[in-house]
C-alpha cells in the first residue's frame, strides 16, 4: 500500500511567503499506524468516538497569522490493534487564499474548480498519490469573516 505524506508542517510556516513551504504536509499519512500519529502530536485531544462519530486527534495551531483547526480520524477504535489514520480535515476563518495558493504551489492546477461568485463558495478537488485534497472556501455573512476548509483522505476511502 502506497503511504502519502500529509504535511500539517506547520513549523515551516515562519518560511517567507514567496517561498513558502506549504503549510500542510509533513507530520502525518494516510494510512499511518494511530500510535505515530499521536506520537506526532502528543498534546492533541483524544476523542474514542461514539455514536456516529470516528475517533479522531483534534488540536488547534497558529500557522502564518491563520488559525487552523486540525482533525485527523482514525479508520477505528483507538484501542484496537491496526487503528490508522484514515482522513485528515483543516479548517479556519479567513486565510482562505493564503491556504489555496499552497494547495496550488504543492498540486499544480486543481481536477475540478467551481468558483460560484452568486453563492460565495469555491471548490476544488485534486488527486494526487492516491489522496484526494478538497478544498472548501465559503464566504461569511455581515461582519463575519470567510470560512475554509481542507480534506484529504485516500482514494479508496471515498470510492474513487
Amino acid at each position: 500500500m502506497i503511504k502519502t505524506l500529509i504535511t500539517l508542517a506547520l513549523a515551516l510556516a515562519a518560511a517567507p511567503a514567496a517561498v513558502a513551504a506549504p503549510l500542510l504536509w509533513g507530520k502525518v499519512e494516510i494510512d499511518m499506524p494511530f500510535e505515530s500519529a499521536r506520537a506526532a502530536y502528543p498534546d492533541a485531544e483524544v476523542s474514542t468516538g461514539k455514536g456516529l462519530f470516528r475517533p479522531m486527534l483534534s488540536f488547534d495551531q497558529v500557522v502564518d497569522d491563520c488559525q487552523v483547526s486540525v482533525m485527523i480520524t482514525i479508520d477505528r477504535k483507538v484501542a484496537e490493534p491496526g487503528a490508522k489514520v484514515d482522513f485528515v480535515q483543516l479548517s479556519g476563518e479567513k486565510c482562505d487564499a493564503k491556504m489555496f495558493t499552497q494547495l496550488l504551489a504543492k498540486y499544480g492546477e486543481p481536477l475540478t474548480l467551481n468558483n460560484d461568485n452568486r453563492d460565495k463558495k469555491k471548490t476544488a478537488r485534486w488527486n494526487a498519490d492516491g489522496r484526494s485534497i478538497v478544498y472548501k472556501r465559503e464566504a461569511g455573512e455581515g461582519f463575519s469573516p470567510d470560512r475554509w476548509e481542507i480534506t484529504y483522505a485516500a482514494v479508496k476511502e471515498l470510492g474513487l
